[in-house]
């Protein structure tokens, strides 16, 4: 690729800072972003990425939805999985016919949506271990610089993963390039199960989880159920035990994982791209999972909550309806 027009869809914490390094290395950036008042602070100030570079705020275009089509050359997905499918419409919209896409989002399925949009030969994945978090609309924050790595799903070499793995490493977010993404990407999944459920159920950040008796514990039986899947599904994981690694990782940070700034926030959470989705696969090759599935339903429940403590309902009015069936001899429940 050649001084690619790139145009990244989701510029959250992530999004945003893969953004500042883009954008640091002097690439012809612009962004399209759901978040009203997240998109009007960087157009009025600029992008300023906490702990990448110098801090300095770059001016960026930036809107809520695609204005212009056939513009781009490169798309960066980096929305929250449950938005994918919508974003692969987006890219469709601002793509030149030749242009390409890449994902480098929580979850698995992302690849699949953009596919039946896009068509294989126009995506390609990327995995990254940082992480940030966005402590205020316009200002995203790396709170972790682990490598990125982007590759193609048959593990060929091309020019288009090359071009993205230097322009991040020159805008200060270390990249390479690897043959085996889908075991990178199931790694990353593996650890996303492992992690986020967890806090985003509980409220306690990564380091508090693993300090309650009993239920830093219970990752371990998260990893085995996933890493049973794993094998199940033929996958060669880019770690095939990463338990020490994540011992040690969730010992020594009290950051919060992103399912769980989600639910602090009031937004929707990717569960269903992460616990949800290894329960459905698990399904469909008849590996138990009970762990998974009841995590995945508790953190259902806990999204619901706080939905429902920000909306203040009416409980008594709730009750008297709930009473009302009952005496109707309804059976609602079932």
């Amino acid at each position: 690729m050649d001084d690619p027009t790139v145009v990244m869809i989701g510029a959250g914490a992530m999004g945003g800072t893969m953004a500042g390094a883009l954008l640091s290395a002097g690439v012809r950036l612009s962004i399209i972003d759901t978040d009203a008042r997240h998109v009007a602070v960087i157009g009025e100030n600029g992008l300023a990425v906490t702990n990448l570079g110098d801090g300095t705020a770059l001016p960026v275009p930036i809107t809520t939805e695609a204005d212009a089509e056939g513009i781009a050359d490169l798309v960066v997905i980096m929305t929250p999985a449950y938005e994918t499918a919508h974003a692969a419409l987006t890219a469709a919209r601002v793509l030149k016919p030749d242009g390409a896409a890449v994902s480098l989002q929580n979850g698995l399925g992302n690849y699949e949506a953009l596919c039946e949009v896009l068509g294989s030969g126009r995506v390609f994945m990327g995995s990254t271990r940082a992480s940030a978090d966005r402590p205020a609309p316009g200002c995203p924050r790396v709170t972790k610089m682990d490598p990125t790595v982007v590759g193609e799903i048959d593990g060929t070499d091309s020019a288009r993963t090359r071009w993205l793995a230097e322009a991040l490493t020159r805008g200060g977010m270390p990249a390479g390039v690897t043959s085996g993404i889908v075991g990178q990407l199931w790694s990353k999944f593996i650890h996303n199960c492992v992690i986020n459920a967890p806090s985003a159920i509980t409220g306690l950040r990564m380091g508090e989880v693993t300090r309650v008796p009993g239920l830093g514990a219970l990752r371990w039986e998260i990893l085995d159920e996933a890493l049973a899947v794993a094998r199940a599904k033929g996958i060669a994981l880019a770690d095939p035990d990463p338990r020490e690694k994540i011992a040690i990782h969730v010992w020594r940070k009290f950051t919060r994982p992103s399912m769980q700034q989600h639910i602090d926030d009031g937004r929707p959470i990717e569960i269903e791209a992460i616990n949800g989705w290894l329960v459905r696969e698990a399904e469909a090759l008849g590996v138990p999972v009970p762990i998974n599935r009841a995590l995945t339903m508790l953190a259902r429940g806990r999204a619901v909550a706080v939905d429902r403590a920000r909306a203040a309902p009416d409980y008594a009015t709730l009750t008297a309806e709930a009473e009302a069936e009952i005496d109707r001899g309804d059976r609602p429940w079932e």
